[in-house]
């Protein structure tokens, strides 16, 4: 084979290559789609921009129209991966999964992260003792729902919920939940744990004990109730000694004795005569 044939066939096979993957690298990939409205704070935002980001990096943005909606396309090759979205610079709670040519219809909603509290957190009490109290806040994370408790234990309040304001401060009354004397603690805490305590004392109601009262004069004798029901027969009792034979014994001897005395004395009175 000449030297010109072979390069021929050399060119050949190399155009073969080529040629597919060439084709090949013209066909675009159809773009995963994502649709819908964008929300901040549960509001519709308009003219603010939508990204998607995949393994950190933004792969795709838009901008909403006036009603909030908006319209992502994400290309490339990132089959099965997890895109997370951000709504205006905030980080959207919903993600998807990137599938090549698949149109998904995902609504996304951000939060405005609340300010941050300035200055030190703490709780006064007015008045410090009694039955009742106001509770003034400072250095609360604005916005944030505070949870005031009672000896460790949620207690009602008013106004319920209680919200820190913008400076970081809230005012909230409260009863004791107890009339029994002692100091308890109140405290509050934010939603990021911010907290602070103060004692508040249940006084003692109860007064002095009074005098010991005189004991008061007998009173007259009530009328006497009637009669009870005869009661039962009590059980007989043991027999007795037999007293008849004793009697008859006693008598024997009287006799004897009274025959005696007859025929002692009746010499004597002989001899008198």
């Amino acid at each position: 084979m000449s030297k010109l044939k072979v390069l021929v066939a050399v060119l050949a096979v190399a155009a073969l290559l080529v040629l597919p993957t060439t084709a090949f690298a013209s066909v675009p990939v159809p773009p995963a789609v994502f649709m819908g409205k964008a929300y901040v704070d549960d509001a519709a935002v308009a003219g603010v921009t939508v990204s998607a980001w995949i393994d950190g990096a933004k792969v795709g943005e838009t901008t909403t129209a006036a009603d909030g909606a908006y319209y992502l396309r994400v290309y490339g090759l990132h089959h099965g991966k997890t895109v997370f979205f951000k709504v205006a610079g905030l980080d959207a709670l919903q993600t998807a999964v990137w599938e090549m040519g698949k149109t998904v219809t995902l609504d996304l909603h951000a939060t405005t992260p609340p300010p941050e509290a300035v200055g030190e957190v703490g709780i006064t009490l007015s008045p410090s003792e009694g039955l009742a109290t106001t509770v003034s806040g400072v250095g609360f994370t604005p916005g944030s729902v505070i949870t005031v408790t009672f000896d460790g234990e949620p207690v009602p309040t008013v106004p319920a919920p209680i919200y820190a304001d913008i400076e970081g401060t809230f005012i909230a009354m409260l009863v004791a939940p107890t009339i029994t004397p002692g100091g308890y603690m109140i405290g509050a805490t934010d939603a990021v744990g911010r907290s602070d305590q103060a004692v508040f004392t249940v006084p003692d109601l109860r007064g002095p004990e009074g005098p010991e009262g005189k004991p008061g004069e007998k009173g007259d004798p009530g009328e006497p109730g009637p009669a009870g029901p005869p009661g039962e027969p009590g059980p007989a009792g043991p027999a007795g000694p037999a007293g008849g034979q004793v009697v008859g014994i006693i008598a024997i001897i009287i006799a004897v004795i009274a025959v005696i005395l007859v025929f002692i004395l009746r010499p004597k009175a002989a001899e008198v005569a």
